[in-house]
């Protein structure tokens, strides 16, 4: 089609003009929440459940209403927490309860206030021995025969990796049947540039404060999912003394 008449193909020109800069336009614009933003959870305390090594919270958020675990700690019912995501675990059975939750999420940490994104760090904090910023216990403990130091593992892991190694220490955070086994962090007293705490998983029963010597094999880099990665472990280890 030509136009010819000036005024015509100016509005013809604007309207055209009009139409593209409306194409452009978002259908609708979404404010970020802080929480959102750094990827965390804002939830209602509804319900406290204390044992002797964890706080199990029932919360809502938005709609919805879920149950978390996280180390024992002191938290009131209708306080507002923020967390991020943590492991899932179905048909969970708490012994100590004598409870069965369908669906729980053990967190790594809780907050009362939202915090900005944190950047994962070697064995960040979780509720099965994984220690944020751990603190190295004074303690002594004699060399296995036929053992390593703890020093000795993480001054060379990858040496070790895949290999079966004796090592003694002291229990110094224990928590028991999650996924199925317990979880353990010893100390010898012996500290590398990479690390002094050792995570171990066994089925058998002990108590923090046991000096043990265990037997394993050393794995390395072992993700469990969601975010929750050991640079060092004994998965399934052999109590040989306690």
């Amino acid at each position: 089609m030509k136009v010819t008449n000036p005024i015509l193909l100016i509005l013809l020109i604007m309207s055209v003009m009009s139409c593209n800069s409306r194409s452009m336009q978002p259908d609708t614009i979404k404010v970020v929440s802080t929480e959102e933003a750094s990827g965390q959870h804002k939830a209602k305390v509804e319900e406290v459940v204390q044992t002797s090594m964890y706080t199990y919270l029932r919360v809502t958020e938005n709609d919805g209403e879920s149950w978390v675990a996280i180390s024992r700690q002191d938290i009131e019912i209708g306080q507002t927490v923020y967390f991020k995501d943590g492991l899932t675990m179905r048909d969970f059975q708490s012994k100590e309860l004598n409870k069965t939750f369908d669906l729980v999420y053990f967190l790594q940490e809780i907050f009362f206030e939202p915090s900005a994104p944190i950047m994962p760090t070697h064995e960040s904090g979780a509720p099965h021995g994984m220690l944020a910023g751990a603190e190295q216990a004074r303690i002594e403990v004699e060399l296995a025969e036929g053992g390593i130091r703890i020093a000795e593992l993480f001054d060379d892991p990858a040496m070790y990796e895949g290999k079966i190694v004796k090592i003694s220490g002291v229990i110094v955070k224990y928590n028991e049947e999650i996924m199925g086994t317990n979880w353990i962090h010893i100390q010898d007293g012996t500290v590398s540039d990479n690390g002094f705490d050792l995570t171990i998983t066994t089925n058998t029963n002990l108590t923090k404060g046991d000096v043990i010597t265990v037997e394993g094999v050393i794995t390395l880099n072992k993700d469990f999912g969601a975010g929750y990665v050991y640079d060092v472990i004994i998965e399934g280890a052999k109590i040989l003394a306690n």
